[in-house]
């Protein structure tokens, strides 16, 4: 139950306000739940969808992946390896493979904000591309 407060207070535009109705929340789906282990699978359950004070904006593949183009077209044209890019940009080996390869997570944006600096590529452009690959989730 702490759990579940914590998230809601971190969560819900209202905050900690938000934990009252969460909790009514949890309780009509239990009781949904419970009524349907005893009747009829095809009985209706009402979904409760609560407002949101923003929208989601999911993460953008698209951008991430033109982020990785442009961090891997700079390191080729300067000639570096990924040990040398990463020692340019006082990084880690393993934490410049990442940022560069496809499927791993988004990197961090002080990762992007060093390899843009290590590369001299636009900090900026290149932190807009990590912020839309990222997305926001309210």
């Amino acid at each position: 139950m702490n759990t579940l407060c914590a998230a809601v207070s971190a969560w819900h535009p209202q905050g900690e306000k938000g934990i009252p109705q969460w909790l009514k929340l949890r309780r009509d789906v239990e009781e949904q739940l419970i009524t349907l282990r005893g009747g009829p699978l095809e009985q209706a359950v009402e979904v409760v969808v609560l407002p949101s004070a923003e929208p989601v904006v999911l993460p953008d593949e698209e951008a991430l992946a033109e982020l990785r183009i442009l961090l891997a077209n700079a390191r080729a044209r300067a000639g570096l390896t990924m040990t040398a890019l990463a020692a340019r940009a006082g990084l880690g080996r393993t934490t410049v493979h990442q940022a560069l390869a496809p499927g791993s997570p988004v990197p961090s944006a002080s990762t992007v904000a060093a390899l843009s600096k290590a590369l001299n590529l636009s900090i900026d452009d290149l932190l807009e591309l990590r912020r839309r690959a990222v997305g926001v989730v309210r």
